[in-house]
């Protein structure tokens, strides 16, 4: 048995812009743990996170220098309860793994959203070669926000594979079958997603790939917060069909050394999404979608170097090409982002971590004066110094934004500049 209990508390009383009118305090507590046998696993946690922020991209005039904090104020109160159960025994004839979650949210202007998640996967080896696998997926959402909506959406997927594997070559096949139901909007939507690969491994050691693939990328209030926390209320909810990929690629590792993973890619999507500032009050966000068919075309690097036991390196590039249709820009979605991490252990004791992170340029609209603004590029360098005193304490010290750069990733949002953080660890 595994037990384990993570407390956060993180507030800032002034922030980057207007002092107290872009505070924040965000807290965080998570009770979780596992029960091990020699054939199944289970494992659950309980989930508390509360975050208070204000929405501080207002334009100052004279009238908005004494206005009302709690007509800027947002709270987000979030409480998850999930349960897992897996077969985790030596060579099983019929090896699964099914996990549920339940999410609620309530938020200090009146949203609130109840989100169920299941997942059940499982796999049958046929033959030596030859493997039969099956995912489920099902989401029930319930949103509320103020008196205009109420609604219930679902997602039921089911995905059958099946794998044919030799010492060179892998070959995958299979169907996602989904249906999307809206209470509202009286939707009732049944697609099918062919999906396929071809993977052939080298002597060299290199594995190129192929495939053709299609998916729903799924949507909740909730999750959009997670990317932008600063929408407005009544957000218009609708999911990302992505209704054809077709990609290609290498792989390979050098033992102990270099690793990477090269892929390219051709999409279409219906209903890609962007956020842009709303016209009424341009401090919050809408979220807009692309009701017609999107290409796009994707790149993606990663490489992983350890050339010795004492520094480890990873690089992750990512580009995206969008055609626009309904909209003249990708609003806020960069077409370069760029990670690079680096670890340098001095001693058993003394570690030190780094990343880079480098966004290409953004643009949104101001729909009232119907402009188009150029949000400059983001570089953003932190580190974090870790001194080990044993085994079970740890203290650390964490820098951000070394360079200071006070830089917009949403539209009238300035980040905090430099700002460090110091703590400890402790497990027992």
């Amino acid at each position: 048995m595994n037990l384990g209990l993570h407390l956060k508390h993180n507030s800032t009383n002034r922030g980057p812009v207007a002092d107290k009118n872009s505070a924040l305090a965000d807290d965080h507590l998570n009770l979780y743990g596992k029960y091990m046998t020699d054939k199944i696993k289970v494992s659950g946690d309980i989930q508390y996170d509360r975050n208070q922020y204000y929405f501080y991209g207002y334009k100052s005039t004279p009238k908005t220098d004494t206005l009302d904090r709690k007509n800027i104020k947002q709270v987000l109160n979030l409480v998850q309860f999930g349960v897992g159960f897996e077969n985790i025994a030596a060579n099983p004839r019929v090896d699964y793994a099914l996990k549920t979650r339940i999410k609620t949210l309530k938020t200090h202007l009146s949203v609130a959203e109840t989100d169920w998640e299941s997942n059940f996967d499982t796999y049958f080896p046929i033959t030596e070669k030859f493997t039969a696998l099956l995912s489920a997926d099902a989401y029930m959402t319930q949103r509320t926000d103020s008196i205009n909506i109420n609604e219930r959406r679902n997602m039921f997927m089911v995905k059958p594979t099946f794998k044919f594997n030799t010492d060179y070559l892998t070959i995958t096949v299979g169907l996602k079958a989904l249906n999307e139901f809206e209470e509202n909007t009286k939707l009732n939507y049944t697609r099918g997603f062919p999906t396929a690969d071809i993977t052939y491994k080298h002597p060299s050691g290199i594995a190129y790939f192929v495939g053709y693939d299609g998916d729903f990328e799924r949507h909740t209030f909730n999750g959009f917060l997670q990317e932008n926390r600063f929408l407005a209320q009544q957000t218009n909810l609708r999911n990302t069909e992505k209704s054809r990929e077709i990609y290609l690629g290498l792989k390979g590792e050098m033992p102990s050394t270099l690793s990477y993973h090269l892929k390219t890619s051709y999409n279409e999507f219906k209903n890609l999404y962007f956020f842009n500032n709303d016209a009424i009050d341009t401090s919050r966000f809408l979220v807009l979608y692309d009701s017609t068919k999107v290409k796009v075309w994707s790149a993606n690097m990663q490489l992983s170097y350890n050339p010795t036991s004492i520094w480890r390196t990873n690089l992750n590039v990512n580009y995206n090409k969008y055609q626009q249709n309904q909209y003249e820009k990708a609003y806020h979605r960069p077409n370069v982002v760029i990670s690079w991490e680096n670890t340098l252990v001095f001693t058993e004791k003394l570690i030190i971590n780094t990343q880079v992170y480098y966004l290409s340029n953004t643009y949104s609209k101001n729909i009232q004066s119907n402009v188009l603004k150029k949000n400059s590029n983001i570089i953003d360098l932190n580190t974090e110094i870790d001194y080990l005193f044993s085994k079970n304490l740890t203290a650390f010290v964490r820098i951000n934004n070394i360079l200071g750069k006070k830089y917009e990733r949403f539209s009238n949002y300035q980040q905090q500049g430099l700002n460090f953080l110091v703590g400890m660890n402790f497990s027992f």
